[in-house]
């Protein structure tokens, strides 16, 4: 046989051992920059975080489920969130960091704000190249449940892999990137809803 079609057939047995046992996990974090945000110092607010994602709440996908790679022969594996957290508590973590960054206080019971994140998709397929696509909505209330501002991201993006090494390294540096990305664009990049925060 060609050396070129052996090599070709070890890579894709290789990519598919390493997707199967040891690439099933991303890591997600965000570590927000503290701002200087005029109004907002010492602001109460009370925050909420639902996963809404069909395959989720009325398929089998557990609730760390992120996206799945593909093997050598197009066979889906399923990727989890490290520690199996689910997306939904990594994501009240996070954006609990991001209003604490910006000198809010939270509070169980009478809070000025009540904040709801609703995740509406988070999900990828990779095979050597990954199609990643997201829709994540914040609403901001007052005290009554009265809505203020609603922010939401939604978008999908091609994040290029290897041959050889597969999607996993180009996920692992990408997504976390993309990640505090939707966490800003909904917080501090979103006039409105900074402006509603303020109130």
């Amino acid at each position: 046989m060609p050396s070129r079609f052996l090599t070709s057939i070890a890579v894709t047995m290789l990519s598919g051992c390493v997707v199967g046992n040891i690439g099933n996990k991303l890591e997600l974090g965000y570590v927000p920059d503290s701002a200087d945000q005029t109004g907002l110092a010492s602001k109460t607010f009370n925050l909420t975080v639902t996963d809404a994602r069909p395959y989720v709440t009325h398929g089998k996908k557990y609730p760390y489920y992120l996206g799945i790679y593909r093997g050598g022969y197009g066979n889906p594996f399923d990727v989890y969130l490290k520690g199996k957290v689910a997306l939904s508590d990594q994501m009240k973590g996070d954006f609990r960091s991001e209003f604490q960054a910006l000198g809010m206080v939270e509070t169980a019971e009478g809070s000025s704000k009540k904040i709801l994140v609703r995740i509406r998709d988070w999900n990828f397929d990779a095979g050597i190249d990954a199609r990643f696509w997201y829709d994540v909505e914040l609403t901001v209330a007052d005290a009554e449940g009265k809505q203020l501002a609603v922010s939401r991201v939604k978008d999908e993006k091609i994040i290029k892999g290897n041959v050889l090494a597969g999607p996993q390294p180009a996920m692992k540096e990408a997504m976390p990137a993309y990640y505090g990305d939707v966490i800003r664009k909904l917080v501090r990049e979103d006039p409105s809803i900074v402006s509603a925060l303020r109130l």
